[in-house]
């Protein structure tokens, strides 16, 4: 039956969400509040790069000539992909832009949206309301839309400029400046090195110091070529026991002394291991913590003279005061403390669901409130440690868009609480340092494993073993791309997935077959019964 679905937001869970909606026949009408597609990217600073490789960000069912090589894209490149996939499937005709959401009612099984016509540059509101009704509805606002500022004791008597990253503006307005960054996300390490680059002085500070550090590129390729099935199948314990340690020797081979700066290589090393000031201590492997891959901050201080400072204590007139005592007169202070999903208009039934603030670990396949089955749903609120966001919101708005057209059921009430309990206790024990801090966080090819057996599409690796050897190589050995969810089930075209397969990049041999000699000696530890050495997708 065809069905009436709203969605908010235009972002790429968005788009991915009118595709799949679309393709199964529904109408669809999507509000966004900007002039143009993109989200969060459109409104980023101009010198964004993303994290995850082309190869890995892009969606399984537009998979252009030009994703391979695979290179990391700024934003221009990453907009640019977006709009032609939008005119691959001529997507634009089903967006209202320029438009806000501002209420939701739910209506006796009906989702009323009263939305108003918006001037995106500044938000406010230039029409009249205009009221739409639908069947089913998809938030797809993403976890960027409202700035998170930090409450620092004595910002009344600042003197300088607080700003979130958000608001950074015109890079040359830092220029001979004293500029402070909190927070050593990715955004927050890629700042401080634009900032160090043009202010006279500059300081980094973290609370609990940065996740796992991962350059974004290593031996002149993307580091994500190491993203593979086989590396993320791995038990989650390997790393902090030093089973990974021979790799890491095999991979200094590879080092480009042209591409890599190899004190900064040294000095993310003495970081992740967790022998670098600020940094409390942790020392967990990337398989148990949140990765930030980017290694700009240190490019910072070892290059541009950038400090390293713990967590702000107090601000007085003209200075910070950090935690261990000492002091940096500061003009700027850039909060890179990322942001808090806002919700515009949920109606008061919907926000008690939420009594804590909106936690996606609550949410069945993280994004579906089990009560209300398909009605409503929330796309893309996941931050994998390591992988790309666009895969896995993918994935959901496939299942999203089953649902709604009845192909697939959901499981009852009971298993889907089950279900998500069981989830949340698994990011919990994965990532004990950082999972309650950071809601969305999860592990990427669980995730994808999980959704995946929902729709029916996950790969069919033991008869692509038999079939087409190769295809089965590269979708083991090779960046978890996509394509690899399109050889079967709903929407599969195998034909052009394993084509695709086929041509991606891997890992040098020798780190390929020591993944493998470990993967294979846990299956078989875990087949006579220790299960401990349990492993994920294979």
């Amino acid at each position: 039956m065809r069905k009436r679905v709203g969605i908010i937001g235009a972002g790429p869970s968005g788009l991915a969400m009118i595709k799949e909606l679309i393709e199964r026949g529904h109408e669809v009408v999507c509000f966004e509040k900007q002039s143009s597609l993109g989200g969060v990217f459109r409104r980023a600073h101009d010198f964004l790069r993303l994290t995850g490789s082309s190869l890995n960000t892009a969606f399984s069912s537009y998979l252009p000539d030009d994703l391979i090589p695979p290179h990391i894209w700024s934003k221009e490149g990453y907009l640019n992909y977006l709009e032609a996939y939008s005119a691959e499937f001529d997507l634009k005709k089903h967006i209202e832009f320029e438009t806000e959401v501002t209420s939701i009612e739910d209506c006796d099984g009906i989702w009323k949206l009263t939305v108003a016509k918006c001037q995106s540059a500044e938000g406010s509101i230039q029409a009249e309301n205009q009221e739409y009704q639908f069947d089913h509805l998809a938030i797809c606002t993403g976890a960027h839309s409202s700035p998170r500022m930090p409450d620092y004791p004595g910002a009344a008597d600042f003197q300088g400029k607080i700003i979130h990253s958000e608001q950074l503006g015109d890079l040359e307005q830092y220029k001979g400046k004293r500029v402070c960054i909190v927070g050593l996300g990715e955004s927050g390490s890629d700042i401080a090195f634009e900032l160090a680059k043009r202010a006279e002085a500059s300081c980094v500070s973290s609370t609990r110091g940065p996740g796992y550090l991962i350059p974004r590129e290593f031996g002149g390729k993307v580091t994500d070529m190491d993203t593979t099935r086989c590396h993320h199948s791995l038990p989650k314990w390997f790393g902090k026991a030093g089973l990974l340690a021979p790799k890491a020797v095999l991979e200094k081979f590879y080092r480009d002394p042209k591409s890599d700066d190899l004190e900064i290589l040294k000095t993310t090393e003495m970081m992740n291991r967790a022998q670098g000031p600020y940094n409390n201590g942790v020392g967990a492997s990337w398989q148990n913590r949140f990765g930030t891959k980017s290694v700009s901050f240190i490019k910072a201080i070892t290059q541009l003279g950038t400090l390293y400072k713990p967590k702000i204590d107090l601000l007085e007139p003209e200075h910070i005061v950090f935690s261990d005592g000492s002091k940096f007169r500061c003009d700027y202070l850039v909060t890179c403390t990322g942001y808090s999903p806002r919700f515009p208009g949920l109606p008061p039934a919907l926000q008690y669901y939420f009594p804590e603030g909106f936690n996606p670990r609550k949410l069945f396949a993280r994004m579906l409130l089990p009560r209300l089955g398909n009605r409503i749903a929330w796309l893309g609120f996941v931050r994998p440690a390591v992988g790309a966001i666009p895969p896995m919101a993918e994935l959901q708005a496939r299942y999203f868009a089953l649902l709604v057209s009845g192909e697939r059921e959901l499981p009852q009430l009971d298993v889907m609480n089950q279900m998500i309990t069981q989830f949340e206790n698994d990011d919990l024990a994965q990532f004990p340092y950082d999972a309650t801090r950071i809601p969305a966080l999860t592990d990427y090819l669980r995730f994808l494993e999980y959704i995946s057996n929902l729709i029916g599409c996950r790969p069919p690796l033991k008869k692509l073993f038999f079939t087409d050897p190769r295809a089965w190589f590269k979708a083991v050995f090779g960046p978890i791309n996509g394509a690899q969810f399109r050889l079967q089930g709903p929407g599969a075209n195998p034909q052009k997935a394993r084509k695709f397969l086929r041509s991606i990049p891997t890992m040098p041999l020798p780190i390929v077959i020591y993944e493998f000699v470990l993967l294979t000696i846990s299956k078989l530890l875990n087949l006579v019964g220790l299960k401990a050495f349990r492993t994920i997708g294979l």
